[in-house]
């Protein structure tokens, strides 16, 4: 696991152990690394959308507030803006990765089935088995990855109004 830092390290080791009956598939680490990819953009889109609430409370440029968050209204609209610039920048970013994580998901599960119509006889049963436990992993991770992509276009639109809102007149 050379390059990979102590957390993906660990998270591949306990994935690796947690799905030990499907070690000797090929496509079982590619399987798990859509996995911990999908993680990674949803911690960071988590983080940007705690962004663009926080402009929109600081603000108060919003038709809906966080709970039990007054509107300060007092921030001055060059920092807002620049907290919501990054939010569009940054969401951006992970929209176009979630859509690419989607696409190599789609890549392989074309390779599962390819993996299936090669392999030898005496291993047929086994590697379809497995192939069908991995095809269903990649359908969770898929879905998971539409609804991400989902949020990521809602708080886009979000922070393209609070950025209409905070900006100055021209």
């Amino acid at each position: 696991l050379r390059g990979c830092s102590v957390a993906q390290q660990t998270f591949i080791l306990e994935q690796l152990q947690s799905w030990s009956s499907l070690a000797n598939h090929p496509l079982l680490l590619p399987v798990l690394l859509t996995g911990y990819i999908r993680q990674l953009l949803r911690h960071q889109t988590k983080l940007l959308w705690d962004d663009l609430l926080y402009a929109e409370t600081e603000s108060g440029q919003t038709g809906a507030p966080v709970m039990n968050a007054l509107p300060k209204g007092h921030r001055d609209c060059a920092s807002i803006a620049n907290i919501v610039l990054g939010v569009i920048q940054m969401g951006s970013s992970w929209e176009s990765y979630t859509s690419v994580l989607i696409l190599c998901i789609k890549s392989i599960h074309e390779s599962i089935s390819h993996i299936n119509t090669v392999t030898p006889y005496h291993r047929k049963e086994i590697t379809e088995i497995q192939s069908a436990i991995l095809t269903e992993r990649l359908e969770f991770v898929s879905h998971k990855c539409s609804t991400m992509l989902w949020d990521i276009q809602f708080f886009l639109k979000r922070a393209e109004a609070q950025m209409a809102a905070v900006s100055p007149p021209k």
